[in-house]
């Protein structure tokens, strides 16, 4: 089911995003659960790269993704967050 707020963003809109995120002093591009959109996240890097894009890239994980897909990437900093039930 899709939610009525979302929107599909393709990724050269993604990259403008990042790129006018930079502009207006953001300190890094915070992914938070994005394990189902990598390609076009990686496509939109890509993209602000080769425009200028230097902030730092954190990817805000649930810790479902495999390490090896994690190791092999351009991000700046992997944060897996883990809940306990006590």
């Amino acid at each position: 089911m899709r939610l009525p707020w979302g929107r599909e963003t393709p990724p050269e809109r993604l990259a403008k995003m990042m790129l006018a995120l930079q502009a207006q002093g953001c300190h890094n591009i915070n992914l938070v659960s994005p394990s189902h959109v990598v390609a076009q996240i990686l496509a939109a890097v890509l993209m602000a790269a080769r425009q200028g894009l230097r902030l730092p890239l954190v990817y805000n994980t649930g810790g479902y993704d495999s390490l090896e897909a994690l190791a092999d990437s351009v991000l700046d900093l992997v944060i897996v967050v883990t809940k306990t039930l006590i």
